[in-house]
């Protein structure tokens, strides 16, 4: 609007110098032109101003909702803490039946250490616990911390931390341990013969131990990375991988 403004007074002192020249106008004409443009000018400096404090008064009333939304914000977040907090301390938890027993894992979601997290299995009958089993300090990456938990006979098996644990679902005791399986999405897979399969997010992709706890291979070729199910059948592992199907023999060897 400036820009135009400035346009104007040059084109009307143009013409003024004109009609001087051309001897067909008296100084007190200019006089009057000049007081003309300066009113429009003023006309148009009043209207801006008016446009500016209609835009301000729109800013005051969308930062006065944005000031009662946020106020709703807060209050019905606040709501939401103290309801979860009377619930108990569990960050997330999954529960599984296994005949007159509830078994539960969960993470504290309170105790946070310097070093990770606390892991927790209870087992629960008739609504109470019968006994808790803690990993204290877990280390907290991008990969799972503990994958979906199996129940074959009385046996309880789950990793933690990369590493299987077995434990008797009746006692809370841990019967035996392997290190090192890597960390699992999928729940154990236990087969006829007690054979235990673990499936790695990472290297190793897929781990084989015996019904006693012993090792008995490991692949960590990359071409089984992204191990979405296994189909068992007699001696060999069906493995869907994305969109393809690769076949592995318990001997651990790739078809």
């Amino acid at each position: 609007m400036i820009v135009g403004g400035l346009k104007l007074k040059s084109k009307l002192i143009f013409i003024a110098i004109i009609l001087f020249l051309a001897g067909c106008t008296s100084s007190k004409e200019v006089d009057e032109l000049k007081l003309s443009y300066e009113a429009s000018l003023n006309k148009m400096e009043s209207s801006k101003e008016s446009e500016l404090y209609d835009l301000k008064l729109k800013l005051m009333h969308l930062t006065s909702k944005y000031e009662e939304l946020k106020k709703d914000y807060d209050l019905l977040y606040n709501e939401k803490s103290d309801k979860e907090l009377t619930k108990g301390q569990e960050l997330e938890f999954n529960d599984i039946i296994f005949d007159d027993k509830t078994i539960r894992i969960y993470t504290d979601g309170v105790t946070y250490l310097k070093n990770g997290i606390d892991c927790i299995i209870e087992v629960f009958k008739n609504d109470i616990s019968i006994w808790s089993k803690v990993w204290e300090g877990v280390e907290v990456t991008e990969i799972n911390i503990y994958s979906p938990l199996t129940v074959v006979k009385d046996r309880i098996y789950i990793v933690i931390a990369s590493n299987l644990n077995v434990l008797d679902i009746n006692t809370g005791d841990i019967i035996w341990t392997v290190d090192d399986v890597g960390s699992s999405h999928i729940a154990p897979i236990v087969d006829s013969n007690g054979c235990i399969y673990i499936i790695g997010q990472y290297a190793p992709y897929l781990t084989a131990i015996d019904s006693n706890g012993e090792l008995k291979w490991q692949i960590e070729s990359e071409e089984l990375y992204g191990i979405q199910n296994v189909i068992i059948q007699e001696e060999l592992l069906t493995l869907e991988v994305f969109d393809k199907f690769i076949v592995v023999n318990k001997d651990g060897r790739i078809e």
